[in-house]
């Protein structure tokens, strides 16, 4: 697994309300970390309702690109929605 060059000089930040889901990608991160030392140092994953709470966490101008993916049960679909912020 290799990070898309673009955006290796960025954080990334992940967040996710569910606890199974946190966890996994957690794990991935330091399983990463420790494969590869030195890199995914700009990656991490936060446990949070980033609908409700997202505009805690950042300032006018902090990010650049949002990704939010929304699935839903009944129909066994995800949506996947990206903004650019700054073009």
């Amino acid at each position: 697994m290799t990070l898309n060059d673009d955006i290796i000089n960025y954080f990334v930040s992940g967040m996710e309300i569910r606890v199974k889901v946190e966890e996994y990608v957690y794990e991935r991160i330091q399983a990463l970390r420790k494969q590869n030392p030195k890199q995914y140092e700009n990656i991490s994953i936060i446990r949070m309702n980033a609908m409700k709470f997202l505009p805690n966490f950042f300032e006018k101008g902090q990010v650049s690109t949002t990704y939010i993916s929304k699935t839903c049960k009944d129909k066994n679909i995800i949506e996947e929605e990206k903004t650019n912020l700054f073009p």
